[in-house]
């Protein structure tokens, strides 16, 4: 893994997966912000002038909602009749960047990293799931 500036993520090539990362606080000598910690990882789908599109790993929205009211509708049926099942989907948007440049940066992931990542999904997909 690798932490780059802004401008630097702004030239990687779609399919880069990585994550924000808070930037060392110079006065502070500290992290003040903690993003890196809650942050999942991110595929990204494309940069653009000053923002850019990506793919969050994990956070998943429900395939049949149309709005952010249907999708807290479907979770709450789900949480009401436990068992029950809805697809969802991985969540796909725009990041705004609208920290400034001293305050993120982006932490990349390497290929062998990636292939881990992988690894251990294929791993928990035969451990953990029958065929169908």
């Amino acid at each position: 893994m690798k932490i780059i500036d802004r401008e630097t993520f702004k030239r990687m090539p779609k399919g880069t997966v990585f994550c924000k990362f808070p930037r060392l606080n110079k006065q502070t000598n500290s992290y003040d912000n903690y993003l890196f910690s809650i942050q999942t990882p991110c595929i990204l789908d494309g940069p653009w002038d000053v923002d850019f599109y990506s793919t969050e790993i994990g956070n998943l929205d429900a395939c049949a909602a149309q709005s952010d009211s249907e999708n807290d509708d479907i979770l709450t049926d789900m949480e009401q009749h436990l068992g029950k099942e809805y697809p969802f989907e991985h969540w796909t948007g725009r990041d705004g960047m609208f920290e400034d440049n001293d305050e993120v940066g982006f932490a990349i992931y390497s290929r062998q990293e990636v292939q881990q990542m992988i690894d251990l999904l294929q791993q928990a997909l035969k451990d953990g799931y029958q065929e169908e």
